[in-house]
């Protein structure tokens, strides 16, 4: 039945509502009562989990103090930051080290020859620019004796004369830097060269003394160079002071270049004198020659010996066995190429094979590391012919090195004399005879054509020969993925190769675990397409060669946002190359970059050219103003240090370069110069040397012979941070405490949670914690002894200079009074901040269910209590309308009872 719809009874005039509202007003007064208390219940609940929150918030506070970094933290200071600059990286030891800014890294800087007009052209012809590749690199001197280095510090230099000068070594990176400084010295007329593995001194004065090399301030660098000497001869050449050695790292071998290691194959087959069974060894993941060797002789020690040279300069194997007409012999596994770059594929002398030279010498290359890595197959004689006709004949059989063929041919009876070219790449033979009369030849004197593969085959009426270049391998299977491109690597990722008959495969580095130039080579040459993988001809990159012979192109993508195949130069479309008489499909990854230049092109359009390959060089124009050919085209390196060392060919007469500015590594010398040995000296590619002691990196920003003091203590810096995070959090918990349990006397106003027991809880256990005595933690005991103290008003007071003073006087002592196990500060916080507020049974946690679970009962009997009455609104308002019906009724009874008229009696005449 519907409810009356209007407020006011129609028939009694009564405000039916009005009184109806009264009536549920006054029957929801135990309701209204509950709702309230529910109100302060959840009242107190929002407090109660603002004080769990805030409890929580003083111990997480306080976490910080409790490990051991905090106390570990270091500050570094340069006693010069104009010269040197420090920071820390991680946790160095604490100290004072010395360390000695000697040199800044530069970028190298060519400048070619003057040229007329920036506007007329300059003649046709061709760049080439390409990263390393110099053949007459000079070794570092940790190199030498073993890997132990030098002694670096000052020698004496005594010349035939009677001349003698004092030469400072102290800061000597390399070989040429050794060379260098003897080479200059004005007090003394001494020549310093480098012959093989030694360091050959000649005496240029013409006097009768003794050429003479002493130590000087009782150190030993004359003799870790192997130069310490006195002799009357003019020429004296040094002990042999480069050696391989257990410790040598592979990566190092054949001019950086490394071994074809390959993984979970065989990497060499060996056949034995007695006739026996073959040996396969599989070398697995050795990474030292020491190693090597080890795995070697661990692979049958009943038949095989390896070992290093007494030479120092290869490995040689012994066969075991008795010799019944077995042949002992050494190949490569299938597939392989380990015992050609070891060079132990050679005929056995009895039971031994000798292996090539691994390592070049002081300042020159293998030859078998040149003609891309391929080296030659032999060298054998060659018929020099000078300009006056004087001829003799050059036995190349027995050289190792670059070196080797120089001198042999500098030792030949003519006037013909060999030496690098400009370029630093090849080798030019020059005649000195001055005679015009008859040609300059150079020829094959066997069957080998050794004149044609060193490229100085000629005949022709000039003074000399440049070979160009002979390719230095500079990339090889056993180069790190990791130093390609500078040093930034070629990062991860995948790349799609499609052969010319379309078939397709992907090489995921990642997933492959490739980490050299060889692994790469090898995922491509795994795939199932019809592409071989190589390094080049040239030895600087990796050749995909097709071999579908299909219509299509040969091509290479990168997959996703990686730039693998960009990186090893490798992205892009194939073009032809002749392969033995075939034209063949092919991409070339060489790391060189080759420039045209039209017959038409200006200086201008060369520098513009150039700046648009990104070829790693930034071209410019220098102009003197200064005579006929006032312009010169500048190229700089982009990339900093030795690294970026750029070698430059070019086609054209016009644009010969001279170098005005070298590439050079910045150098720090990790001690003081004026000490014995000198300390360590470090070199960078940029100014920054990164953990030049763990945790510490330093930046050179000018250069000083004197070392600048770097010192490293222990930082507060943590300590403050966690001590001011902590007090600002108590005193937050101490604020919300005071709001939740104030008394107004004057107004009887209370908070939320007064005569709370968990607050009383929270506020006493705390104060008991942060003022009281802190037991079996050492010297200090409580907070107020490092300058934390409760207030009068129940907040934390910090004394930040008392507990730095603490610390810098006792960094122990503080560090046990917060982070002592079970019994410190951070300890005992724990345990009181988990009782009072921890996720299990602690105390404002049971006091929140308590109150959720009392205001959700309380809920249950308000929603009772508001249905009842709810129904009793209903039933009121429902008899107030059955009183209107029945007031209606009565009152129409009462209507009709007053229209009723009274009929008059009715006369009744009586009978006569």
């Amino acid at each position: 039945m519907g409810q009356i719809q209007s407020s006011v009874g129609l028939i009694t005039g009564v405000p039916i509502e009005q009184m109806v509202n009264q009536l549920i007003q006054i029957a929801g007064r135990p309701r209204d009562l509950l709702t309230a208390r529910n109100k302060d219940l959840q009242s107190q609940n929002v407090a109660v989990g603002a004080l769990t929150a805030l409890t929580l918030g003083v111990q997480f506070a306080a976490a910080s103090l409790g490990e051991a970094s905090t106390f570990e933290q270091r500050q570094a200071t340069s006693s010069d930051t104009a010269l040197l600059s420090v920071s820390v990286t991680g946790n160095p030891p604490l100290g004072n080290f010395a360390l000695t800014p000697v040199r800044q890294a530069t970028s190298q800087q060519l400048l070619s020859g003057g040229l007329a007009s920036l506007d007329e052209p300059i003649g046709a012809g061709s760049l080439t620019f390409r990263f390393g590749g110099f053949l007459d690199d000079a070794i570092a001197l940790d190199r030498l004796n073993g890997g132990e280095g030098i002694s670096r510090g000052k020698i004496r230099v005594t010349d035939r004369s009677g001349a003698s000068a004092v030469v400072d070594l102290r800061f000597a990176a390399t070989v040429d830097d050794v060379l260098k400084a003897i080479n200059t010295s004005e007090a003394v007329n001494v020549q310093a060269t480098t012959h093989g593995d030694s360091i050959r001194l000649t005496d240029q004065t013409g006097g009768a003394g003794s050429l003479t090399v002493q130590e000087v301030d009782g150190g030993t660098t004359a003799a870790d160079l192997g130069i310490l000497l006195q002799t009357s001869s003019e020429v004296a050449t040094g002990q042999d002071v480069l050696r391989l050695h257990n410790g040598l790292k592979l990566a190092a071998l054949r001019g950086g270049n490394g071994l074809s290691l390959r993984d979970a194959l065989a990497d060499l087959e060996i056949t034995f004198r007695d006739g026996s069974d073959a040996l396969s060894i599989d070398l697995g993941d050795v990474s030292t020659l020491g190693e090597l060797v080890d795995a070697l002789n661990e692979a049958d020690p009943a038949r095989l010996s390896a070992a290093i040279s007494s030479d120092g300069d290869r490995i040689e194997l012994t066969d075991l066995t008795s010799d019944t007409g077995g042949t002992f012999s050494v190949s490569s596994a299938s597939g392989g190429q380990l015992a050609e770059e070891l060079g132990l594929t050679g005929a056995a002398t009895g039971g031994l094979i000798s292996g090539a030279r691994l390592q070049a010498g002081l300042k020159t290359s293998l030859l078998s590391t040149l003609n891309g890595g391929q080296g030659y197959a032999s060298l054998g004689l060659i018929e020099l012919t000078d300009r006056s006709g004087a001829t003799d004949s050059v036995d190349l059989a027995g050289s190792d090195t670059l070196d080797d063929v120089i001198e042999a041919i500098n030792d030949a009876s003519v006037g013909i004399t060999a030496r690098l070219n400009g370029s630093r790449n090849g080798i030019i033979l020059q005649d000195t005879t001055g005679a015009t009369a008859n040609n300059l030849i150079i020829a094959s004197g066997d069957g080998t054509n050794t004149a044609e593969a060193l490229g100085i085959a000629v005949d022709v009426a000039d003074a000399s020969v440049n070979s160009g270049s002979l390719n230095l391998q500079i990339i090889g299977a056993g180069t790190k993925l990791a130093s390609l491109n500078y040093g930034e690597g070629v990062g991860s990722g995948s790349f799609l190769i499609t052969d010319s008959a379309g078939n397709s495969g992907a090489v995921n580095l990642t997933i492959a675990g490739a980490t050299t130039v060889g692994d790469v080579i090898n995922e491509i040459n795994s795939l199932s397409i019809e592409v071989e993988a190589r390094i080049n001809d040239t030895g600087d990159g990796v050749l995909l060669v097709d071999q579908a012979g299909g219509t299509q192109t040969l091509t290479v993508t990168d997959v996703g946002n990686g730039r693998v195949a960009e990186r090893l130069k490798l992205a892009g479309t194939a073009v032809e190359i002749d392969i033995e008489g075939t034209p063949t499909q092919a991409i070339d990854g060489s790391t060189a970059i080759e420039l045209d230049i039209d017959e038409d092109d200006t200086l201008a359009d060369l520098v513009e050219k150039i700046n648009a390959l990104g070829a790693g060089v930034t071209a410019g124009v220098i102009s003197t103003g200064i005579g006929d050919n006032p312009h010169r085209l500048s190229l700089l390196s982009e990339i900093p240090g030795r690294a970026g060392a750029l070698l430059v060919e070019s086609s054209n007469d016009s644009l010969k370069f001279q170098e005005v500015v070298a590439a050079q590594d910045s150098l720090l010398l990790f001690g003081s110069p004026d000490s014995l040995g000198a300390g360590v000296l470090l070199a960078s590619n940029s100014n920054t040397f990164e953990e030049v002691v763990p945790g510490l990196s330093a930046t050179i920003n000018g250069t000083s012979q004197q070392p600048v003091t770097v010192s490293v203590t222990g930082s507060d810096k943590s300590l403050v941070s966690g001590v001011t995070q902590l007090v600002s959090a108590y005193n937050r918990l101490r604020d919300k405490l005071t709001e939740a349990t104030f008394f107004n006397a004057t107004e009887n106003t209370t908070g939320v949670l007064f005569g709370s027991n968990e607050a009383l809880r929270v506020d006493s256990d705390l104060s008991r914690l942060f003022s009281g005595r802190i037991a079996g933690v050492g010297e200090l005991q409580s907070l107020e002894s490092v300058g934390i103290r409760l207030g009068e008003n129940g907040k934390l007071t910090f004394d930040q200079e008392q507990l730095q003073a603490a610390f810098a006087e006792n960094p122990q002592a503080v560090r046990d009074l917060f982070a002592t196990k079970q019994l410190g500060f951070v300890a005992r916080l724990d345990k009181v901040a988990e009782a009072l507020a921890g996720e299990e049974n602690s105390l404002l946690v049971n006091r929140s269910r308590t109150l959720n679970n009392k205001t959700e009962s309380n809920a249950d009997r308000i929603a009772f209590f508001n249905d009842r009455l709810s129904r009793q609104r209903e039933r009121l308002l429902l008899e107030f309308f059955r009183l209107e019906l029945t007031i209606g009724k009565m009152q129409s009874s009462i209507d009709s009872i007053g229209q009723i008229q009274a009929i008059a009696p009715l006369h009744v005449t009586p009978a006569s």
